[in-house]
C-alpha cells in the first residue's frame, strides 16, 4: 500500500508542477470568507471527524483510509514555511486527484490547515452522494 500511495503522489504533483490539474487553491481571507471558514468558533476545533492511517517519512506525511489519501507536505517558500496538502479519493485500487491547497504565514497553522481539510473532505463526500443519488435516479 506504501509504494501506490507514493506512486499517486508522486504522479499528482509532477501533474500539478505541469499544470494538468486546476491547480493549487492558496488558503488567504477570501478564501476562507468563500469558504465560510471565518467562522472562529469553528477554528477552534482541532480534530479531524475522519479517521486515518498515518505514515509518516523525512518528506511528507501520509493520511489514508478506505475513501481518501491526503499527503502534508511542509515547504519553505521565500522562506516562509508553508504546509502543502493533496487529497485524493480511494476508487477501487486507484486513487483520483481532487484538490490540492497550500497555507503559508499567518495561514500556515495546524489548525487551520486541518480545518480547510476538514471542509473539502466534507465537500468532497457530499459531492459523492449527490453523484450517486442522481446516478440511481437515471
Amino acid at each position: 500500500m506504501k509504494d501506490s500511495l507514493s506512486f499517486f503522489y508522486e504522479k499528482f504533483v509532477d501533474d500539478l508542477t505541469r499544470g494538468y490539474t486546476d491547480g493549487v487553491e492558496y488558503v488567504n481571507l477570501d478564501f476562507l470568507y468563500r469558504c465560510e471558514l471565518l467562522n472562529f468558533q469553528a477554528l477552534k476545533k482541532n480534530s479531524l471527524t475522519y479517521f486515518f492511517q498515518i505514515i509518516e517519512d523525512n518528506e511528507k506525511v501520509t493520511l489514508f483510509n478506505d475513501q481518501f489519501a491526503v499527503w502534508i507536505t511542509p515547504k519553505r517558500i521565500n522562506s516562509i514555511p508553508s504546509t502543502f496538502v493533496i487529497v485524493a479519493v480511494a476508487d477501487h485500487d486507484m486513487l483520483r486527484f481532487e484538490v490540492a491547497f497550500s497555507a503559508s504565514g499567518v495561514y500556515n497553522s495546524s489548525s487551520l490547515v486541518l480545518q480547510v481539510l476538514e471542509y473539502y473532505l466534507k465537500e468532497i463526500q457530499e459531492t459523492q452522494v449527490f453523484l450517486s443519488n442522481i446516478k440511481d435516479k437515471i
